[in-house]
């Protein structure tokens, strides 16, 4: 199944199931996901969206888009790749106990985890980005360049493992 909507949309989505499509066109969406999501693909396409998730998150593809964009998981993530976030302003608040992929997240955009227990594996580049654990003992993983970023632990036992180049960063938490 396919949603192709284009012009400012505001609206509600129920479950999205394995292998469907949503995809925002140009103008700033205001969307609101009901149900869980599988193995879907989300785009939000340009213009200043915000995507509200209230329940479970599966293997989906999860693209922000350009624009200022804000993603908000209030349900457990399970294995869904976060793409989008590299405008200053873009935001990803997630609630749940979390286990996921981001791609390259920019300049000024920023990635918080609330208070389960996450494990997330960061892609691509992180720019002058903020990255906050929050509570739960968090495992994350930076696979690539990190510039001058603020990565947060937050509380808990927490683990950050660097395996490309630091330069510039600040790491607070680790007490």
């Amino acid at each position: 199944d396919v949603a192709i909507l284009s012009g400012t949309n505001t609206m509600a989505f129920g479950a999205v199931g394995a292998g469907a499509q949503v995809s925002f066109g140009s103008g700033a969406d205001m969307a609101t996901f009901t149900g869980a999501i599988g193995a879907a693909s989300i785009y939000g396409g340009d213009g200043a969206d915000t995507l509200d998730f209230n329940a479970a998150v599966g293997a989906a593809t999860i693209d922000a888009g350009t624009g200022v964009d804000s993603l908000n998981f209030s349900g457990a993530v399970t294995g869904a790749t976060v793409s989008g976030l590299d405008t200053a302003g873009d935001i990803a608040i997630l609630s749940g106990q979390n286990t996921m992929a981001f791609g390259a997240v920019g300049t000024g955009a920023q990635v918080s985890f609330g208070s389960g227990a996450d494990m997330a594996t960061f892609t691509g580049a992180i720019g002058a980005a903020s990255i906050y654990g929050g509570d739960g003992a968090d495992t994350l993983d930076f696979n690539a360049a990190v510039g001058a970023a603020t990565i947060d632990a937050g509380t808990g036992v927490d683990s950050l493992n660097f395996s490309g180049a630091v330069t510039g960063a600040t790491v607070s938490g680790l007490d």
